[in-house]
């Protein structure tokens, strides 16, 4: 007896996609546009009050449809090595010289292989979702992933331990006693792996090791669980003790096999009056190789190649998981993510394959420690990560070029957080590429994104460029991420430097040789509105919400008649969109022609505690010295304190190395360089001591 949840699903359902492809037959005009938002609010509106019917939505892909069967995965890596190798099989080709410079070295694959006071946390986008970075603090300690290195100092600058790390640190997360180290391995060949046929260097194919610590004893750090996981890191969260990990790597198809009959010249050959030996011997003297044919290649047939890896494609082809026990060696686990775990791809040509992981570091079973894994084939471009309390987004670049010209879009895929389970919700696409991940926000079931286009047309036989900015709503809810409203044709030729979401309002900065500071209201889903802009010198790259109504912006002006830029950080009262103003612009340097921020481009580098206002940028200025004759550079803390009224600065620490982080725990300011942790007061920031040295009592 068929069931009556499912069957009113599906003819309400099936109602809804009718209406749907009705309305998007009709001539596009402002009463079609009402009526499809009114539909799109409307469904929205009944899935909410009624979860049940979303089971049987068939816009697009469903959740229970969208992944991969096993046949269907091994017979979609099959056509796409199909088409990668179609060239060869079957095919002998020439084999040149000793190795010649140009000639690709494809390798056999072997087919049997299978504190007390205010305490600063990472400064992040989301209130209780912690980010990858190289410190964290619980308030007596800090912990430092850098340079390869774990280092666990107390406050009172005292080293308790330090431990080795292998490959480059990407970030950690300090959960409790569990502290989760992330690395990735270079390019290169790492662990059980199969080498492949991309030419002479071979494919790039990054390790990342995750590293759940117990630290219980900060004296003696012990490894609870060390796994290493095929593919390049690409950005990591963590809620709550849990870890989600997002990787990418390419799909690497076995290449076919080969046989090479060698070529054997006859020694009595003549080349241009000369023997061939000695036409040998003059290009090996000359080139240091030669460059004649040595071999006759001959490839397997495409039968042969289905016979002999068309069962293990999937195995060979797809990223493995590896534990990794105290004496360093590896466990091969099995794939990461397999078909039933893996969402179908939605563009023509895919190059790689998405995963996202998530890791239990409370778990003190041996072996793994990931929980749950989920993929997605999606094309080789950038990928932007922004993640809440439920659910993960990722924006990948996708490029489209034709005759008629070129552009991109992004693809947003939706995953659904659930504690350790982790599995994909829905996709959409918008014009457009995402400058970083503060481009994105969900605010009310509604994902908003903003996006900076460039494209090319073709007009009347010339090419045109186009270069805008535009802001999507799109709805969360079913499977595919409906675009309900936009504002786009933003600033024409300018470029998208810096974007925040604060509630349901949107604040872009763009730039050619002024700043304007755009506000735009989001409260209405299907109309963004445009209220307001700021023109005003120079530009913002990262805003910083720092009270209701209060942006600072941390950005560069170039001095009028100059080639000369300084950094400065700029406060903003956004409260009325309609007329957003500036209320202070505060240098970061003196006295030097060129400055600039790490906290320009990466906002784990700015420390700002919203108990007091306090404010510290990392610095660095250079420039010529009249004086001495000679070049100066200088780098700098600068500590400052924002409120409505403007920015105080507090004053400047000068320091002798470069400082990556900085911690704040009570009154203390804790500089973390790549040799050091040192303290000083924030009363009148005195240095107070250095764990490279005794401190001062």
């Amino acid at each position: 007896m068929a069931d009556p949840a499912a069957t009113m699903s599906a003819v309400v359902t099936g109602f809804l996609d009718s209406a749907s492809n009705w309305f998007s037959g009709l001539p596009a005009n402002p009463v079609t546009e009402f009526l499809q938002g009114a539909l799109l609010l409307f469904r929205r509106t009944l899935m909410n009050l009624f979860p049940a019917l979303n089971q049987g939505q068939t816009t697009g892909q469903t959740a229970s449809t969208a992944y991969f069967t096993d046949q269907e995965l091994r017979d979609y890596l099959l056509e796409l090595a199909k088409k990668q190798y179609g060239n060869l099989f079957g095919q002998t080709v020439p084999v040149y010289g000793n190795g010649g410079p140009w000639v690709y070295d494809y390798l056999k694959v072997d087919s049997s292989v299978a504190g007390s006071g205010a305490t600063s946390d990472t400064n992040t986008q989301v209130d209780g979702v912690d980010e990858a970075d190289f410190v964290e603090t619980d308030g007596h300690y800090l912990y430092v992933a850098h340079n390869g290195q774990l280092s666990i100092v107390g406050t009172d600058l005292t080293v308790a331990s330090q431990s080795s790390l292998s490959g480059n640190v990407v970030g950690e997360f300090l959960a409790g006693d569990r502290l989760t180290v992330i690395t990735q391995s270079g390019y290169g060949w790492y662990g059980p792996m199969v080498k492949m046929a991309c030419g002479p260097w071979g494919p790039m194919n990054p390790q990342t090791t995750v590293t759940v610590y117990d630290v219980t004893d900060r004296t003696a750090p012990a490894i609870v669980t060390q796994t290493m996981l095929d593919g390049g890191f690409q950005d990591a969260r963590a809620v709550d003790g849990v870890v989600y990990v997002v990787l990418q790597r390419g799909l690497n198809l076995p290449a076919p096999q080969y046989t090479d009959t060698p070529v054997v010249p006859d020694p009595v050959e003549l080349v241009d009056g000369q023997l061939s030996s000695e036409v040998s011997a003059a290009k090996m003297a000359y080139w240091g190789w030669d460059p004649g044919v040595t071999a006759n290649r001959t490839y397997e047939t495409w039968d042969e190649y289905v016979a002999r890896v068309g069962d293990q494609i999937v195995d060979l082809s797809l990223p493995h998981a590896y534990s990794v026990d105290a004496q360093g060696n590896s466990v091969d686990l099995g794939l990461v993510a397999g078909a039933g775990d893996i969402v179908r791809p939605h563009t023509g040509d895919p190059q790689s394959l998405l995963t996202l992981v998530s890791v239990d570091s409370a778990n003190t079973a041996s072996g793994s420690a990931v929980a749950d894994s989920v993929g997605a084939v999606v094309s080789a471009g950038g990928n932007t990560i922004y993640m809440n309390h439920d659910a993960m987004y990722v924006g990948t670049t996708e490029y489209q070029y034709s005759d008629s010209g070129s552009s991109s879009d992004t693809r947003i895929d939706r995953f659904t957080i659930d504690g350790t389970n982790v599995a994909w919700q829905a996709s959409g696409v918008v014009s457009g590429t995402l400058i970083n991940q503060f481009a994105m926000d969900e605010q009310g079931g509604y994902l908003h994104v903003a996006t900076h286009t460039n494209a090319s047309d073709v007009v009347n036989g010339n090419w045109s460029n186009r270069s805008d900015n535009g802001v999507y709503t799109l709805d969360t809810v079913g499977d595919t991420l409906d675009v309900t409203g936009s504002l786009t044709g933003l600033a024409p030729g300018e470029q998208l430097y810096a974007a925040r979401f604060v509630g349901d309002k949107a604040y872009l900065v763009t730039f050619v040789q002024t700043d304007p500071l755009f506000a735009i209201d989001l409260s209405d889903p299907a109309a963004p509105t445009l209220l307001g802009e700021l023109v005003i010198p120079g530009f913002s790259n990262y805003l910083q919400p720092v009270g209701d109504g209060l942006l600072v912006g941390i950005g560069q002006e170039r001095e009028a008649g100059t080639w000369n830029t300084h950094v400065h950080a700029s406060l903003f009262d956004v409260s009325d969109g309609s007329t957003p103003t500036q209320i202070a612009r505060q240098y970061l340097t003196e006295n030097t022609q060129w400055s600039w921020s790490d906290a320009q481009f990466d906002h784990h580098a700015l420390l700002y505690s919203a108990e007091d206002g306090l404010l510290v940028v990392p610095v660095y200025g250079s420039g010529y010295d009249a004086d001495t004759g000679t070049y100066r550079s200088e780098q700098l803390l600068k500590v400052m304190r924002v409120s409505a009224d403007g920015i105080e600065v507090l004053g400047d620490i000068h320091t002798d190395q470069s400082v990556f982080r900085t911690v704040r725990v009570g009154d203390v300011l804790y500089a973390i360089s790549d040799s050091a942790v040192t303290a000083y007061s924030l009363s009148d920031l005195s240095q107070i001591g250095s764990s490279a040295a005794p401190a001062e009592v």
